[in-house]
């Protein structure tokens, strides 16, 4: 029998298998399934001054960690089929409202955020999130949709050398991960790829289970924290640890971020039980229980194709709906929606429970020759079925001479792209590298470079049409700064024949390189057009430098096609 008990601003919510004991701040600090304390023995590193806290939400702007100030608690819902309260701070220039329910007998607890501006000025924030810090010695193992591992204690991660922030050598650390390097970063995962992540033992276990993701910034290519040491589990609606940037809070700013379900286990093999939740969890997507007037109940079904021309064949592309950009791109979105499917062979696609409202449609190639993304604004959605139509991305009627991996916006094809993330791989790269096209393939070429020396490429200028200018196009799947008082930024040096082509600085650093990320960070795009006199009709050598980190997504050479052809 589900029951809610409150004494001024803390609760006790019990059904016949739950036990959970909120404090005034708008944490747990109990939770019992069954009996069990789930949050005894709870660890954190020394200076965290919530090494003792769990369920909790904060956020980070002006290099400082704040915790949530609830001014009060409210009731929402008190009956036998919820138990709903949330925690207000109307005070702070960022407003914030914690919602906490607990629905029958399950074992599960729902909640949501709604954040907003309480300031007639704008102002930054780096992270908004929620964390779940458990009892170690019941949930030691993290799962997330990349891997399954151990997780150490801060004070055990700590014995070992620190590399940077929170990276170590540690004597085992192979037990952690997958060299001795560990690092909290190993654990980031996509969160387009990640529908449940969690940490558990033995016998208990808790899931975090977003049901919906597009209260997550940056959309399908959107990778943060998901777990790591301490038994903790992680939900950042914003952060900045891929270059996703800061979200800038104007006046008037309202979000909703959830409802998420975190669902409590008992069983020694739960994952099969979970998968099944979590099916079951998308499926009652939008929960109808939730009764707030900024969760829209009347979603919509968005369906159209995309055309380029010529038959799609094998490569799909991703569809996303966001808001305009200035940069032509969804990556740096943060303050509101994101929505995104792929297309099938036929260019179709159709993206489920989408917010009523005006969007751009942004799209890019998941395989394939054609780079960049193409964007369209104006897709008025409204709630039902909505077709969009079609969006023909124009042939630019021009040859590709040859290719190095294929687009995808990610390093996928390229080598370590395919490994556990992990500190090592960045310096097991070669410094200089030398590739002929038409003799080797796409995992002769690696997923990143570094600042360590000289990338080539040779290639015949015999195979192009002499009177024409050839076009250079290089997108990569990340750039990654790592001279940081550099103030133009990541420096990108191209030459051809001994002779500079090119010299770009990108200001944005996205951390990818040296936080373990080996499919991208932010995407970038370089091209470069080449005179014929440019070219050699033998032999040509193009060269690469950079003073940061680059991760590849593709490379390729085209012309345009010969119209009497």
């Amino acid at each position: 029998m589900l029951k809610l008990e409150t004494n001024e601003m803390t609760a006790v919510i019990t059904n016949n298998r739950l036990n959970l004991s909120l404090t005034k701040e708008g944490m747990v600090q109990s939770l019992k399934i069954d009996g069990q304390e789930l949050l005894n023995n709870l660890t954190g590193e020394p200076g965290d001054p919530d090494k003792d806290h769990s369920f909790y939400l904060d956020y980070h702007m002006n290099g400082k960690t704040v915790n949530m100030k609830p001014v009060r608690m409210e009731v929402v819902e008190d009956s036998p089929e919820a138990a709903h309260v949330v925690y207000i701070d109307d005070q702070s220039d960022l407003g914030l409202a914690y919602h906490l329910i607990v629905r029958g007998d399950d074992t599960a607890i729902y909640g949501y955020v709604e954040a907003w501006s309480n300031t007639d000025h704008s102002f930054k924030v780096n992270e908004l999130r929620t964390v779940y810090r458990l009892d170690h010695e019941l949930f030691n193992i993290g799962y997330n949709a990349e891997r399954i591992g151990h997780q150490p204690t801060s004070a055990h991660m700590m014995s070992g050398d620190k590399l940077q922030d929170e990276t170590y050598v540690m004597a085992d650390g192979s037990f952690y991960s997958n060299s001795k390097i560990y690092s909290k970063y190993d654990y980031a995962g996509y969160l387009s790829e990640n529908p449940f992540w969690g940490q558990y033992g033995d016998k208990y276990g808790l899931w975090f289970i977003p049901a919906d993701r597009s209260y997550f910034p940056s959309g399908p290519l959107n990778q943060d924290l998901l777990l790591h040491y301490d038994g903790l589990i992680l939900n950042y609606m914003t952060a900045v640890h891929f270059g996703t940037g800061d979200i800038e809070i104007k006046p008037g700013w309202h979000k909703l971020y959830g409802p998420w379900c975190v669902l409590v286990t008992k069983d020694a093999h739960p994952l099969p039980s979970v998968r099944q939740r979590v099916r079951e969890e998308q499926a009652a997507w939008p929960y109808h229980w939730v009764k707030d007037d900024n969760y829209p109940l009347s979603l919509a079904t968005v369906t159209g194709q995309v055309t380029v021309g010529y038959p799609i064949g094998d490569y799909p592309f991703e569809v996303v709906l966001a808001q305009p950009s200035q940069d032509g791109t969804f990556m740096h979105q943060r303050e509101d929606y994101i929505y995104y499917a792929e297309t099938d062979k036929q260019g179709r696609f159709e993206i489920n429970n989408v917010r009523p409202g005006d969007y751009t449609v942004y799209v890019y190639a998941k395989g394939g020759t054609i780079v960049g993304m193409s964007h369209w604004d104006g897709a008025a959605v409204k709630a039902g079925h909505c077709d969009l139509g079609e969006y023909d991305i124009p042939d630019d009627n021009r040859q590709v001479i040859w290719q190095i991996g294929q687009s995808t916006h990610t390093t996928d094809g390229f080598k370590f792209s395919d490994q556990l993330r992990n500190h090592i791989w960045k310096d097991l790269v070669p410094n200089n590298l030398v590739y002929h096209i038409g003799r080797q393939t796409s995992d002769d070429w690696y997923y990143l470079q570094n600042d360590g020396g000289v990338w080539k490429i040779i290639f015949n200028g015999r195979l192009l049409n002499t009177n024409k200018d050839a076009y250079l196009s290089i997108a990569f799947a990340g750039v990654t700064k790592k001279v940081m008082t550099e103030p133009r930024g990541t420096r990108v040096e191209v030459d051809l024949n001994k002779q500079m082509l090119v010299t770009h600085y990108y200001e944005r650093n996205d951390s990818a390189g040296y936080r373990s990320a080996l499919r991208g960070g932010n995407y970038e795009l370089l091209t470069v057009t080449i005179t014929a006199d440019q070219l050699k009709s033998g032999v040509n050598e193009l060269a690469i430098k950079t003073d940061g980190y680059l991760l590849y997504d593709t490379l390729k050479l085209e012309q345009d096609r010969d119209e009497n052809a």
